[in-house]
């Protein structure tokens, strides 16, 4: 099936099924209605959709004895919202019990009510307008201050000039009020930027299962379970390819108020950028930084966040200072003399919180600077 768009949307209108005429004579359970949200869905994509999510009717035919009894069918009212068409596909799903004790699904094409109408449009403009939010709220480099620009030195021989590194992407892992404070800015810009009727609220907390956003209207209602793709919900700070910071938007709902939603933003670690390395490329198990171009600021990330290797993973004393052959081990930080090169190791602790979860990894960096720098401590 193609991409698609999974919105679980439940749906509080009253509908008579005898129009329906799903079989003569039978007795029918309904299930609460529902429905799919996808991008791009065919008729065949919908069907689909409808088959796989159409009611469990677990009745057994043989639950009074070896006699076969009858089995009422469990129906169940689908619709499916397709968001680059604002087309709406709409069965009547049933699922009965054959003479062998199997489920059957049938589907049967009906047109939207004016109350199905009205909510699913209602639904469409909340889309829209949360689309359009995300576009226009992601920071610029221009807009940041200072404007980002970091010199790249190969041994670490720079230094950063007083708050230069107040807009690289290396603040927002400096502790839990910076992560805090950068999500809230580009919160901000997402709830201002906002249109339509359905407000959207920030919230720091995971929406890892999510709720029902509410939409009402006179005389019907809506409640909607959303899980967006995640290229199509994405933040930035920064715009720089090299230097940015990436965020997915998680969208859900407060079940007690109507036409509103909830959202809060974790780290896209695909996206986000650090002088040109992706997160993980930074943040692994060992990463060896030695000959490699970085900025100050990233460097400074490293010797000011870092803590001492355990002393068994240290490796083995040695060099003679030079570029080529830098002080290593213990030699690396008890010589205090800036003329020489030292190469150091040190294991950073940092933590990224996504749609699964808060995870923290320990890093072991390597990296060649000056000797004198700090100890091992």
């Amino acid at each position: 099936m193609t991409k698609r768009l999974v919105l679980s949307l439940l749906i509080f209108t009253t509908i008579s099924y005898q129009e329906h005429a799903i079989g003569a004579g039978d007795e029918l359970i309904q299930q609460p209605n529902i429905a799919f949200a996808c991008r791009d869905c065919t008729l065949a994509d919908a069907e689909a959709i409808a088959r796989e999510k159409a009611p469990i009717n677990d009745c057994d035919i043989y639950r009074n004895g070896p006699v076969a009894s009858f089995c009422e069918a469990v129906t169940q009212e689908i619709l499916i919202p397709v968001t680059n068409t604002k087309y709406v596909y709409k069965f009547i799903t049933s699922t009965t019990i054959d003479s062998l004790n199997r489920p059957v699904v049938n589907l049967f094409s009906f047109p939207l009510t004016s109350d199905q109408t009205n909510l699913m449009n209602m639904f469409f403009d909340f889309y829209e307008g949360l689309q359009a939010a995300i576009q226009n709220a992601s920071i610029h480099d221009l807009e940041m201050s200072p404007s980002p620009s970091y010199a790249m030195h190969v041994n670490g021989s720079g230094a950063s000039d007083g708050d230069e590194c107040e807009s690289h992407p290396t603040k927002f892992f400096r502790g839990i009020n910076e992560k805090r404070a950068i999500r809230s800015e580009l919160a901000a810009r997402v709830t201002t930027a906002m249109s339509g009727s359905t407000a959207v609220e920030f919230t720091q907390e995971s929406l890892l299962g999510g709720g029902g956003i509410n939409f009402g209207t006179t005389g019907a209602g809506i409640s909607v379970s959303v899980q967006y793709f995640e290229v199509d919900q994405i933040v930035t700070r920064g715009t720089d390819f090299n230097n940015r910071l990436a965020f997915d938007v998680n969208i859900s709902g407060d079940a007690t108020r109507n036409n509103l939603a909830v959202f809060n933003l974790s780290l896209n670690t695909e996206f986000t950028k650090i002088d040109g390395f992706k997160y993980y490329e930074i943040f692994g198990s060992e990463v060896d930084l030695e000959g490699v171009g970085i900025s100050n600021c990233l460097r400074e990330y490293f010797e000011e966040e870092s803590e001492a290797i355990p002393e068994d993973q240290m490796p083995e004393s040695g060099g003679s200072g030079t570029y080529n052959d830098p002080f290593t081990g213990a030699d690396a930080f008890s010589n205090t003399n800036p003329q020489d090169l030292c190469k150091y190791n040190r294991r950073v602790k940092t933590c990224s919180t996504t749609k699964e979860g808060t995870t923290c990894t320990y890093t072991q960096v390597s990296w060649l600077n000056s000797c004198g720098q700090f100890g091992n401590n």
